[in-house]
């Protein structure tokens, strides 16, 4: 009985002991531990509350930042875009600033630290109001480090710090600008539109089963399938548009920038809107923003004024399709007809119909030349949104219905008479799905004629 009773006072003890514990001298611990981290910060904030950023020199240079969403404008000397890739860093820099050295408290004299008259003062605001101003002194003769002072430090610490705090902002006035005037993710954008004196240019991207590009020029009466590498390329050649040299950044007329010969304007998925006012002038490409003073010398990739032109970002493969989607293929002549089937179970087989016969073929030629079907490119033209095909094609040589899983509407495709259009010699062709006529290759043809003759094989 007392072994259980001093058993029971032990434990109670132990109780006490690991709850006075828990209690008190952990938390005490956790706090004594978060106050040696703060005292090795001179200085800690969240980056993403930054919406203001100054920065000063002893010669009487300062430049002024200022966020709006997720962009920097330059508000101080002029107002003008800023690079989000030179102002983020120093936002991101600051916000936990280590101190590597405790060097001395209330010095008696700044000067040998450079901090009588510091090189840089660096002030972050905060969106809550807050406001936190570094000193940046001498750099340290030994190691990548400077003296450093919090203004309002009441201990006035010298103390030394990363010299990364330094090259962030050891920087030109113009380093800090935006030299990329339509930084946009190319992926991103949905709707791009050009604007060429009166003639307007749209690009529209489409959610298709995947991604489909829309293009409707001046000489289109319908919006038209694009050629998607070339609109990316396109959009790539916009995107890379940049700043040569800053020429004006006041309202007053120092530079005469008229009228604009090509303006752009891009939209992304999430709303993003960019705009460009283009004017070729001595031989140089001038650019400004529609709601900003600031005029600059761009350089843009290519011929870019003089590549506008339906032809070139047209889809010219106007009947595409993954081959193992096709379901059936009917060609139909006055004399003849065939139809060429895919198996419903067996997607590997495919069949020649007929009134009374189901001929199985072979796979890999009903399937090659299925493929060359599909590569092949229109060489031009002819007119868009056509209500009457006949117009062109007074006499059908040739009718090809071509039915894919998950296109709602076959291609019809019907050939013509080989002529010479535009001085464009080939084969006239009509998609009726799409109320266009085009000028295929002679080749087509054959294509055509190897698959009828696959009975025979």
């Amino acid at each position: 009985m007392k072994v259980f009773r001093q058993t029971i006072i032990l434990f109670v003890l132990f109780v006490l002991v690991v709850g006075g514990y828990f209690l008190f001298l952990k938390p005490a611990e956790k706090r004594k531990k978060e106050k040696e981290e703060r005292e090795k910060k001179l200085i800690e904030y969240d980056s993403s509350k930054v919406s203001e950023i100054w920065i000063e020199k002893p010669d009487g240079q300062k430049v002024g930042f200022r966020k709006k969403d997720s962009k920097w404008d330059i508000i101080y000397p002029v107002w003008a875009e800023a690079d989000r890739f030179s102002v983020d860093p120093i936002a991101s820099r600051y916000s936990s600033v280590e101190i590597e050295r405790l060097i001395e408290k209330n010095p008696k004299d700044l000067k040998e630290f450079g901090l009588d008259n510091p090189r840089f003062k660096v002030r972050i605001k905060l969106d809550d109001g807050k406001e936190f101003s570094i000193f940046i002194g001498l750099k340290s003769q030994v190691g990548y480090s400077v003296y450093a002072m919090r203004e309002d430090d009441p201990e006035k610490r010298v103390v030394l710090v990363s010299g990364a705090l330094e090259s962030v902002i050891d920087k030109k006035f113009e380093d800090f600008r935006e030299r990329r005037p339509m930084d946009f993710v190319v992926p991103d954008v949905k709707e791009l539109t050009i604007e060429k004196g009166s003639q307007t240019y749209l690009f529209e991207k489409r959610e298709e089963g995947g991604t489909t590009w829309y293009i409707k020029f001046p000489e289109n009466t319908t919006f038209a399938k694009a050629k998607e590498s070339e609109v990316r390329d396109l959009l790539y050649k916009i995107n890379g548009i940049k700043v040569v040299s800053f020429v004006s950044d006041t309202t007053e007329p120092h530079f005469d920038f008229g009228e604009p010969d090509i303006i752009i304007r891009a939209l992304t998925q999430g709303g993003e809107k960019f705009e460009l006012l283009l004017k070729l002038k001595d031989k140089q490409i001038y650019a400004k923003r529609p709601d900003r003073p600031n005029i600059f010398t761009v350089e843009v990739g290519g011929d870019f004024y003089n590549t506008l032109f339906a032809s070139k970002y047209r889809e010219r493969k106007v009947i595409s399709y993954y081959v193992w989607r096709v379901k059936e293929i009917a060609i139909e002549r006055k004399d003849k007809s065939t139809i060429i089937q895919r198996d419903r179970e067996n997607v590997e087989k495919w069949y020649l119909l007929g009134k009374d016969q189901k001929k199985e073929l072979d796979s890999s030629k009903v399937k090659e030349l299925l493929s060359q079907l599909s590569n092949v490119e229109v060489v031009d033209f002819v007119e868009d949104n056509v209500k009457d095909i006949t117009k062109y094609i007074p006499e059908e040589k040739v009718r090809i219905k071509i039915e894919v899983e998950g296109k709602a509407i076959p291609y019809y495709l019907v050939l013509g008479e080989e002529k010479n259009i535009k001085g464009t010699k080939g084969i006239l062709g009509a998609l009726q799905d799409q109320n266009a006529v085009y000028i295929f290759p002679p080749s087509i043809t054959n294509i055509i004629s190897q698959i009828e003759n696959l009975a025979g094989t």
